[in-house]
């Protein structure tokens, strides 16, 4: 007698083991999670071979191997998943699991990108903006970085900005700079949030505004970024869009300091 398979049951099947995995995985029960995600995988799911891949990465639930993670991303990227054809361009990048190479990467990269995938948009995009496996062109990094950018990418809002300020790959345009560097400033980016502090500190090209400075540099320190910090104990040193406090100076320019801020140090050795 030969059984038919309902394949309809074994996808429906796999997605439940997928959910069960995904619940245990957030509530940090890794092994549980990896029990259900390698069920599901071996059904075919690509969802779970690409999440055991990044189990496999950081060791959650398993033994760390960037071997093993390679292998399932693989899997996953043969059924097109983007996420892990992504994945098996970032092995490719850094050398995880495999021999480094950057035009291997590229191929990965590019593949999911032209699926949508924001995050190989803007990793593409660095590849043509850095000359990585592929000859440096960033007039293309610019395209790459719109199209991620559009979606919601603040790492790729953040580098359209700089391509607006600096006129990489495009006519300069500071009030198109000002509105990407914002975009990623509202994506909790520390240094958009500190390029725009700059911005509006200096002047020129953008409206001169010393309270909008004040606020991005505070932003941005708050999220630790030590240039942040030192310009914001520079605005309390000199009443920079806020009343001046040296106390408040030197409470920033320390914090800044201890994170390795060369500028900062020699403020402080200069007031000691």
């Amino acid at each position: 007698m030969r059984f038919v398979t309902d394949n309809n049951f074994a996808k429906k099947h796999a997605e439940e083991q997928y959910k069960i995995a995904e619940d245990y995985y957030e509530n940090g029960e890794y092994e549980l999670a990896v029990k259900y995600f390698k069920n599901a995988a071996k059904s075919g799911h690509a969802k779970s071979q690409n999440k055991l891949g990044i189990c496999y990465a950081t060791g959650r639930g398993v033994v760390q191997s960037y071997y093993n993670a390679l292998q399932s991303y693989m899997q996953a990227a043969e059924a097109g998943y983007a996420g892990a054809i992504h994945n098996v361009g970032l092995c490719y990048y850094h050398g995880y699991g495999v021999e480094k190479s950057y035009p291997t990467a590229l191929v990965y990269f590019r593949q999911a990108a032209e699926m949508g995938y924001a995050k190989s948009q803007y990793n593409l995009a660095c590849c043509y903006s850095e000359g990585k496996g592929v000859q440096k062109d960033e007039k293309t990094a610019f395209e790459w970085y719109k199209s991620a950018a559009s979606q919601g990418d603040a790492n790729a809002q953040y580098s359209l900005g700089v391509c607006y300020q600096n006129g990489l790959g495009t006519e300069p345009d500071y009030k198109k700079a000002i509105k990407w560097y914002e975009n990623a400033a509202e994506n909790d980016d520390a240094v958009a949030m500190y390029n725009l502090g700059c911005m509006y500190n200096i002047g020129g090209e953008a409206e001169q505004d010393d309270d909008m400075a004040h606020e991005y540099f505070a932003k941005s320190a708050e999220l630790g970024y030590a240039p942040a910090m030192y310009n914001l104990g520079m605005c309390y040193e000199h009443g920079v869009g806020v009343d001046a406090d040296m106390d408040v100076a030197l409470k920033w320019y320390k914090k800044a300091a201890d994170l390795g801020d060369e500028l900062a140090a020699e403020k402080l050795n200069e007031l000691e």
